[in-house]
């Protein structure tokens, strides 16, 4: 571990006294649009693991042991909003030093758009819902916490207005198709995902929206005796729709639904009152067609964020979020005649036993704990029944040259409904980071972290990394 540090470090300082000629070459940064950005950190825990808040969210970029280092390299050109037509690519490359070697491509894609569309190919981090972007705890379902899967979506660019509503009406659109690894129990399942807003009162200074994000697993082979799961066009139309599954399909899926489909109902309003931005949104899950139902309410997030559009200010922003997923939709009505009880187990499924989860971490909020299996063909438990609370300010001083953000989250994980834990797991965590502009080409940030909690050791964790642009604005 020493000596990887050791060799970690020697790498760092090549590339804090980085060459000349690459020196002279970042000279003109508006006549090249390719960005090359170099991210090189450091971590020590006092814990058995890396602090929450540090490697949540993070598309798995800091491993879970304490002391660990990493060097990323991020190859991007981005957009020109400016243009009806363009293209844009990304490859974001961590390499990471901890109980071994490891590395991954974070990011790897390409995309393009026009005046109404955008397309993109590869694996591309996104988060689906209307959260705050800077300090919520990440949407529900549709994160970063995990390593971002590959697929093939295309959306509409941005907000479009609705014909003959004057631009008081407009909606935005998602539809993708991706792939899951091979090494989960429904081997090379497919994702199938989607999702569509309407935004009310545009032009005004209150604006509500609503919307619905679907996901679907669908297809694959089951890693215990080799069947492979429907994935005709036929099928791939009955995921699309929520259809019953057909005579191939199982007879669970000929019930219900084929395929294990989750999604959550997005609603919210936003207010501007003069210098300052007032957004309310709540998410809120479903896992059958009862959920679509809207019967669900219960379970979800709720969350408000305030923002000064004065980007100089010591504070910039206040949010605060409520997650409560107890109520699961537990007691259904009516089997002959009679209530039963089948409670909603989201993030699990009978069939895909992986779960909502991508390389063995949950996909969603990092408030949803992932239990592996003892055997390759058994269940991942991801325990999902949550009370919690998560508080973030931001700001900044010196004219913006130093910005932090404070996030304080507090939960309660009961285990599953029908399989609870002896003891809730509770969890209190904060983190500072602070990040200072040395000048438009370099940065520091410096993060500190605390974990509190009733089945984890204390740990305080202190990271420093430095980023380096090399190339582009």
């Amino acid at each position: 571990m020493f000596h990887s540090l050791k060799i970690f470090l020697v790498l760092w300082v090549i590339i804090l006294c980085t060459p000349p000629l690459l020196a002279l070459q970042a000279q003109h940064p508006t006549q090249n649009k390719h960005q090359i950005q170099f991210t090189s950190g450091v971590l020590l825990s006092t814990g058995n693991e890396s602090p929450f808040w540090i490697r949540a969210n993070n598309s798995q970029r800091i491993s879970s042991v304490p002391h660990s280092a990493w060097q990323r390299v991020f190859f991007q050109k981005k957009f020109d909003r400016n243009k009806n037509f363009d293209w844009e690519y990304g490859l974001d490359v961590i390499g990471r030093l901890g109980e071994g070697t490891s590395g991954d491509f974070t990011q790897a894609y390409v995309a393009a758009k026009n005046k109404y569309f955008n397309l993109f190919i590869g694996r591309k981090e996104e988060r689906l819902g209307v959260i705050d972007s800077t300090l919520s705890i990440g949407p529900l379902v549709n994160g970063n916490n995990a390593v971002p899967i590959p697929k093939i979506a295309i959306s509409t660019n941005g907000w479009l207005n609705v014909p003959f509503t004057k631009g008081w009406v407009q909606f935005n659109g998602y539809y993708s198709h991706g792939w899951f690894e091979k090494n989960r129990f429904m081997q090379n399942a497919f994702l199938h995902q989607k999702y569509f807003y309407v935004k009310l009162g545009t032009k005004s200074p209150v604006h509500v929206h609503a919307g619905i994000i679907a996901n679907a697993q669908w297809g694959g082979t089951r890693a215990d005796n080799g069947k492979k799961e429907p994935s005709s066009f036929d099928d791939y139309l009955r995921i699309i729709t929520g259809r019953k599954g057909g005579a191939n399909a199982t007879s669970f899926d000929q019930i219900n639904a084929l395929g294990n489909h989750l999604g959550n109902w997005d609603l919210g309003a936003t207010v501007h009152l003069g210098g300052w931005q007032l957004t309310q949104y709540w998410q809120f899950l479903w896992e059958d067609g009862s959920g679509l139902a809207v019967k669900n309410w219960r379970d979800g997030m709720m969350g408000i964020s305030i923002k000064k559009k004065d980007k100089a200010s010591w504070f910039q922003g206040l949010n605060v979020e409520i997650i409560r997923t107890n109520d699961q939709n537990a007691t259904k009505c009516c089997q002959n005649g009679l209530p039963y009880l089948e409670p909603d187990a989201f993030f699990n499924n009978s069939g895909y036993r992986s779960g909502w989860s991508y390389r063995n971490v949950v996909i969603g909020s990092p408030v949803f704990l992932l239990e592996k299996p003892n055997n390759p063909f058994g269940t991942t438990r991801i325990n999902n029944m949550i009370n919690a609370v998560n508080l973030g300010v931001e700001g900044a001083f010196l004219q913006s040259k130093v910005t932090y953000t404070f996030n304080y989250v507090y939960f309660k994980n009961q285990g599953m409904y029908q399989q609870h834990f002896a003891k809730i797991f509770k969890l209190h965590s904060a983190i500072f980071t602070g990040n200072y502009k040395i000048d438009a080409k370099r940065s520091l940030r410096l993060q500190l972290s605390l974990d509190t909690g009733n089945k984890i050791d204390n740990s305080f964790g202190a990271g420093i990394a430095y980023r380096h642009k090399l190339f582009g604005n």
